[in-house]
């Protein structure tokens, strides 16, 4: 007999097949009270610069969005668009997890450039989610009702710039605060997701580590602060500031290159502290 193998990504891909079944159990109705779910149009408006909401509206008027940020070229998203609509118009957006396995396992998660399926995926559940007038968390399986919100800096250019916007974000009354290290132009943000290799510049660990002491002493040792390079760091760069901030009991999202799984697994075990996660984890 084969053996049979399962996967977490599996059991969760599996659990959260949106069928009309599963949708209106959630929402307590009938599945034949449900609206019609066909896809008849697809669009992209942009909002401006490399900002653009994906909209997607089913023949009943129900339309799902999806915001994204396109840090590459304008020039990818008719290309995309082109694509998308004849995979979706005319399927229902019950077929999410049909219509999301058209794309390879890499760029499923993916929303911005190069567009993957993540943008549709999250249109669709939009779309599913109004239909029977519940927010998609709940049809996901909510475990909690509130959650503590925190403060994300900008990419900042000093060491006092960071102070200030600490500061001022403790006052406002949030518990936590996210430092986006600081940025030296030319920085190829874009390079480090689309190729899963840092950019040759865009910002310097030492000062980092500067910025990271400055804003916890200012702070305060009791208030809690999370640390995002955004995957510019070599794997010694991030051991280096890991163990830097390990001191304070940082998290630390997005240190190295997004794809470096190895790079990763070598910085979990090099009496780093804090476990470093891979890409942004929101």
């Amino acid at each position: 007999m084969e053996k049979q193998i399962f996967s977490r990504r599996g059991f969760i891909g599996a659990s959260a097949v949106a069928s009309a079944a599963a949708i209106s159990s959630a929402a307590g109705i009938k599945p034949s009270d449900l609206p019609d779910l066909t896809v008849k149009e697809v669009k992209v408006h942009k909002v401006k610069d490399y900002s653009h909401v994906v909209s997607i509206t089913t023949s009943s008027g129900i339309e799902g969005n999806f915001t994204f940020r396109n840090t590459e070229t304008d020039l990818e998203v008719p290309s995309w668009l082109a694509a998308v609509k004849p995979m979706l118009t005319g399927r229902s957006a019950l077929d999410r997890a049909s219509l999301n396995s058209q794309w390879a396992p890499p760029l499923r998660r993916n929303g911005g450039i190069p567009l993957g399926s993540g943008a549709v995926d999250c249109c669709l559940w939009d779309i599913l989610g109004k239909a029977v007038g519940l927010p998609v968390y709940q049809l996901l399986g909510a475990c909690r009702t509130r959650l503590l919100a925190y403060a994300s800096s900008q990419m900042l250019n000093s060491v006092d710039e960071f102070v200030a916007s600490a500061l001022k974000a403790k006052a406002e009354g949030f518990k936590c605060y996210k430092v986006h290290a600081p940025v030296i132009p030319p920085f190829e943000s874009a390079s480090v997701y689309v190729r899963g290799t840092p950019p040759d510049r865009g910002g310097d660990y030492r000062l980092d580590m500067e910025v990271a002491k400055a804003v916890r002493k200012a702070v305060g040792d009791d208030y809690m602060l999370m640390w995002d390079r955004v995957g510019v760091y070599t794997r010694q760069e991030a051991l280096t500031v890991g163990r830097l901030l390990d001191t304070w009991l940082m998290r630390t999202p997005s240190q190295q290159a997004t794809s470096d799984l190895e790079r990763y697994k070598k910085l979990r075990i090099s009496c780093i502290f804090i476990p470093p996660l891979r890409g942004a984890s929101r």
